[in-house]
Formats: structure tokens, C-alpha cells, sequence
């Protein structure tokens, strides 16, 4: 299995958090989510893939799989979580459900560290450096 296509670049997860699983509703952390670089995607039919990564594997679907796989700037929590499902063609009665579904989707993934959650202050800081009143960006 190779790395496809469809994801973004890795990054390395070294100002990630520990969490393996997404903030809980209404909270303010903003986050990004990436890929763990060594995540291999593989389709098994039936509209599902198998994402799997050296500490596990997990069977998604292949339209969450491509919400996914689009970089996004840093957000909350339900900010993503709507994006995501703006992405998805659904009817309104439905919307409920594919949120949990998504949240479930996502917390799989960071279970398994085939997705990392970086915290925006973190990104901030791995992308800054400040010497003396200067700062690099």
C-alpha cells in the first residue's frame, strides 16, 4: 500500500497533543488535523477504504475519506465538524446523525494516530521564532 494522492503533505507530528479523540462540543481550542506520514489508504470495495498506519488500521468511508483529505486552516471543534458535513451531500433530517458519525470517523483516526490534532498555538510556535523584540515568521 502507498501513500495516495488525495491526502495532504505530512507533517510531524512533534507539536501535536496527546488526544485520541476530537475536543468535546462548544469548546474553543482551535486545531488543525494531519496526516501521520506513514498512513497507506486502501479501497476494499463496497464504497470503503482501508486507512491503516503502523499502530493500526481502520475501515472509513470513501466520502469521509475525501472530506478529509482537503487541508483546512485551524478551527473548532463544531466549526470542522459543520465544514466536513457541508461537504457532504445530505438532507437536513440527517444532519444530526452525520455529525456523530463524523466525530466518530475522526476519533478512530486519531486513535490509531493515522490523524494528528494540532493545537493552533502549537502550529503557531513550530512556524515562529523569536529573537530578542524581532520575530521570524
Amino acid at each position: 500500500m502507498t501513500r495516495p494522492t488525495t491526502l495532504p503533505p505530512a507533517t510531524p507530528p512533534r507539536a501535536t497533543t496527546r488526544r485520541l479523540t476530537l475536543p468535546p462540543a462548544d469548546s474553543s481550542l482551535r486545531f488543525r488535523l494531519i496526516w501521520a506520514e506513514d498512513v497507506a489508504v486502501e479501497q476494499v470495495g463496497g464504497g470503503r477504504c482501508e486507512i491503516s498506519c503502523l499502530s493500526g488500521g481502520v475501515a472509513v468511508g470513501e466520502v469521509a475519506l475525501t472530506v478529509l483529505a482537503r487541508s483546512r486552516p485551524p478551527t473548532t471543534c463544531d466549526d470542522l465538524l459543520r465544514a466536513l458535513a457541508a461537504d457532504i451531500e445530505h438532507k437536513p433530517q440527517q444532519r444530526d446523525e452525520l455529525l456523530e458519525e463524523l466525530r466518530a470517523v475522526i476519533d478512530r483516526l486519531l486513535g490509531i494516530r493515522a490523524l494528528w490534532l494540532v493545537p493552533e498555538a502549537a502550529e503557531t510556535a513550530l512556524t515562529s521564532r523569536s529573537y530578542g523584540s524581532a520575530s521570524v515568521t
